[in-house]
């Protein structure tokens, strides 16, 4: 049953939270308080989830109903609309403060910079293992096979 302007109005709180259902997994969440919040219920990945779609009489009826089908058109695509929205608060408070660029940046060169350090002592350590436990004229033809490798990349 789809709900009316008028409904949404005349919802009033009660002793517990309660919804009211518009259908396609949008409903409207009342609470103890007297909030009224817009919700859409969705299954991604065998998951379900729940988008925040915003407080009524902010978002009306049309624009909820209108944020529930582009929802569900990210879900047919394979995205998740609460990430999507999550990822684009984020960009957005980005593009507001260029402090927070410089953050993610530099802890993004520091993530990198210390995987490749692990990388390089991983390395190191196969490269001791392999020289102490095989015998010396399978290390020449290793090395003659890397080498190879490494001409043929260049």
């Amino acid at each position: 049953m789809r709900l009316t302007d008028d409904e949404i109005r005349r919802a009033e709180p009660r002793e517990r939270d309660y919804k009211i259902n518009d259908g396609k997994g949008l409903y409207l969440h009342v609470t103890t308080a007297g909030a009224r919040i817009w919700r859409y219920r969705y299954k991604i990945t065998g998951v379900e989830r729940l988008l925040t779609v915003g407080h009524y009489p902010k978002i009306s009826l049309a624009d909820a109903r209108s944020a529930r089908e582009l929802a569900r058109q990210k879900v047919k695509e394979g995205i998740d609309p609460s990430a999507a929205k999550q990822e684009a608060k984020r960009e957005a408070a980005a593009a507001a403060d260029p402090a927070v660029w410089a953050d993610r940046i530099a802890a993004s060169v520091a993530t990198y910079r210390k995987k490749r350090a692990e990388a390089s002592k991983q390395a190191e350590v196969l490269a001791d293992m392999l020289a102490r436990d095989l015998p010396p004229d399978l290390l020449a033809e290793l090395a003659q096979v890397l080498q190879r490798r490494a001409g043929r990349s260049t």
